[in-house]
């Protein structure tokens, strides 16, 4: 007993179907800003492809891989760049406020410096 599995891994409409799922997934990818998510299917269906030479095999496997790191966390980008980000911010503002030299210039930026009469200096406000 024989069965037709060769015929149904090079069938046109289900290797149209695959890319144009695959196409879809790279959209989905780019709009909801999941890069690693998106060059991690387009690199393992090349690698895929290349070992096995049917594309139907590298299509499916990858999108099932991709999903399945997705599913488990494991191409989170990152998470605490929102922390990360106002601690430069931070840094250059206090960049910016110890390179002003005047107390006029320091109050044009009241609302992230201060002069310190003290040290006669524009410092980062705490």
């Amino acid at each position: 007993m024989k069965f037709g599995s060769s015929k149904i891994f090079s069938n046109k409409n289900l290797i149209n179907f695959l890319y144009l799922v695959t196409f879809g997934l790279s959209v989905g990818y780019l709009v909801n800003k999941e890069y690693l998510a998106l060059i991690c299917l387009l690199v393992l269906a090349g690698l895929i492809y290349f070992i096995g030479k049917n594309i139907l095999y590298a299509l499916g496997i990858s999108i099932i891989i991709t999903n399945l790191l997705l599913s488990a966390g494991s191409l989170k980008t990152l998470e605490n760049f929102k922390e990360n980000n106002e601690t430069v911010r931070d840094a250059a503002n206090a960049i910016t406020c110890s390179s002003i030299d005047t107390k006029d210039k320091c109050d044009e930026k009241n609302d992230i410096c201060i002069w310190s009469a003290d040290t006669s200096n524009c410092g980062l406000k705490n």
